[in-house]
């Protein structure tokens, strides 16, 4: 078979990079929507237990965090 385009791990990869963009300019919501389909989508790929996996989830904990939201945040760790 023969891809075509970004593959899966690539594109939750990328979509990381953008919820860092949006943490880093104060658009909180919009981090935490990215950070939270990246991790669904890293969890189906690599696991909950993988490294990769686990820099998402301190990337919407730290962006709960900023919300406010500190029990949901800690939850997470």
């Amino acid at each position: 078979d023969q891809k075509v385009g970004v593959d899966r791990t690539e594109a939750a990869r990328l979509r990381k990079s953008l919820a860092l963009l949006y943490q880093s300019t104060g658009k909180f919501e919009d981090a935490e929507k990215q950070y939270r389909q990246t991790l669904a989508q890293m969890e189906k790929l690599t696991g909950p237990g993988d490294p990769a996996t686990a820099e998402v989830k301190v990337g919407l904990a730290q962006t709960l965090l900023s919300r406010g939201a500190a029990s949901e945040a800690s939850q997470l760790m």
